[in-house]
């Protein structure tokens, strides 16, 4: 059986951005031009353990600067 995937990949193609659109919305966000954003949408439930994610991001987020982690999602 084939799964589809649940997001419209030609409606968020990261190539259809400009460069000048994509450097605003960072801005507007708070995001250097530089800096890593890790994104996790989901439902948020304790089998997707997103309290792990949280962990991870912040051991991350102390080894390198600039380091963002945004969740979307209900649970």
């Amino acid at each position: 059986a084939v799964v589809s995937n649940g997001v419209d990949l030609e409606r968020f193609d990261p190539s259809r951005t400009t460069p000048e659109a994509r450097a605003a919305y960072r801005s507007r966000v708070g995001l250097g031009p530089d800096d890593f954003l890790l994104l996790s949408v989901g439902r948020l439930s304790q089998e997707k353990a997103p309290l792990d994610l949280v962990r991870v991001a912040a051991a991350l987020a102390g080894r390198r600067g600039g380091f963002a982690l945004a969740l979307g999602g209900t649970g």
